[in-house]
């Protein structure tokens, strides 16, 4: 059994292969230009730009918000060092801040309180593919005039209120990492907002094309738009490879099946655990009444994608004798992020490792279960079994 494992079928090889025997293998080819048509549908949003990684999103919708030495930028210390990264890399600084304990998000009134003269955007992380009170964080820096960022690496397909997670605020970053629900090995998409342009930002879409193609103007030159392309002003490679777009192009048609079975498998688990949630443990709920019992059943504010689900213990003691249990039956769990302001790096901007206090061992507590369409009934069944025996086992002793 496998903790994650890609679903591939005769049609990521076949496009694949016709990506290389067409011998147009680098960047604005055929696929990335339906990868991209096909992410504008299903975001119905009309700037989609496909990137080398989500990271590279990340580091492009920092350069197109204009950032300085000096700027600050709210970012959650629960993500990986991509997001804070990005920050370091425009020259700002990342303020780390703690999430709210039931999402792993930020929340609307975590970034109202540390909202200074000095912050210039809002990253918010959309952890598990689910997020909090978007319309609050929305309405918070319109207000404020501060630019939201989007690090929906892990949302692609979910919804909040009806609206795609990516498409909130004046950016979005996708990733379709090889260990995201959607593969293409290495790749990412930046969205940029009607909202962002509207708001006098015209020019943002022009700059976007001309960071991604090394500051030049080729994109409009592939259009047709004028009969030679030059160097315009500063940027970088971010373009991906076509053959990786060929096989995100096979993903993106099988997205709606494989959306379903991994929301399933998380109702299925949802249900299986949720007699044991209390002090001591809690769980991957999804969007508030989203997997709730019969009996709870309420309307949902969201839908999730069933990128993730974990299992949160109250102590790392907890959490150890799980991962023993679970181990014994040859069941792979994982961890996951090691909160950025207790990383050495972290450490190297200020921050004590104790001074966010709900996630301070947050990584020694939250486990994750196998989570992907490859799996059969019967292994989710041993799964939710063998799960449910380690559970027991770790709250041996408890009340």
């Amino acid at each position: 059994m496998k903790f994650h494992e890609i679903e591939i079928s005769e049609k990521e090889e076949k496009y694949v292969l016709e990506a290389l025997r067409s011998g147009s293998t680098a960047g604005r080819g055929k696929y990335t230009q339906a990868v991209e048509s096909e992410l504008k549908r299903k975001l119905a949003c009309p700037h989609v730009y496909m990137t080398t990684s989500g990271t590279h999103a990340l580091e492009m919708a920092m350069r197109l918000s204009d950032l300085t030495v000096g700027d600050e930028v709210l970012v959650p210390s629960y993500t990986f060092p991509s997001t804070a990264n990005a920050v370091l890399l425009a020259g700002a600084t990342p303020i780390l801040l703690p999430v709210d304990e039931e999402t792993l998000c930020l929340s609307s009134d975590i970034i109202r309180k540390h909202v200074t003269s000095r912050t210039k955007a809002v990253m918010v992380v959309h952890y598990a593919g689910i997020c909090h009170d978007m319309d609050r964080i929305v309405e918070i820096c319109r207000r404020k005039k501060l630019i939201l960022i989007e690090d929906a690496a892990q949302a692609f397909g979910s919804l909040y209120k009806g609206k795609p997670l990516g498409t909130f605020g004046d950016f979005g970053c996708l990733s379709f990492h090889g260990t995201k629900n959607d593969v293409a090995g290495e790749g990412g998409a930046l969205i940029i907002s009607e909202v962002h342009i509207s708001q006098g930002n015209k020019d943002t879409v022009r700059l976007a094309e001309r960071f991604l193609e090394k500051g030049t103007d080729r994109m409009a030159f592939l259009r047709g738009e004028q009969a030679t392309y030059e160097w315009r002003g500063a940027g970088s490679s971010y373009v991906p490879s076509d053959i990786l777009m060929a096989l995100l192009k096979a993903q993106l048609e099988s997205h709606d099946r494989r959306f379903d079975r991994r929301r399933e498998i998380v109702g299925k688990y949802v249900q299986a655990f949720m007699p044991y949630c209390s002090e001591n443990l809690r769980i991957f709920k999804g969007f508030r009444g989203e997997y709730a019992l019969e009996e709870e059943r309420t309307e949902p504010i969201g839908i999730s994608n069933g990128h993730i689900f974990y299992i949160c213990f109250k102590t790392p003691e907890m959490g150890l004798r799980f991962k023993e249990k679970m181990d014994a039956y040859e069941i792979p769990v994982r961890q996951h992020f090691v909160p950025l302001h207790v990383s050495k790096m972290g450490s190297d901007l200020g921050y004590a490792p104790d001074v966010f206090t709900n996630e301070f061992d947050l990584f020694e507590r939250l486990y994750r279960l196998p989570l992907h369409t490859k799996l059969t009934e019967s292994e989710t069944t041993y799964i939710i079994n063998g799960a449910k025996a380690s559970i027991e086992y770790a709250m041996e002793g408890t009340v």
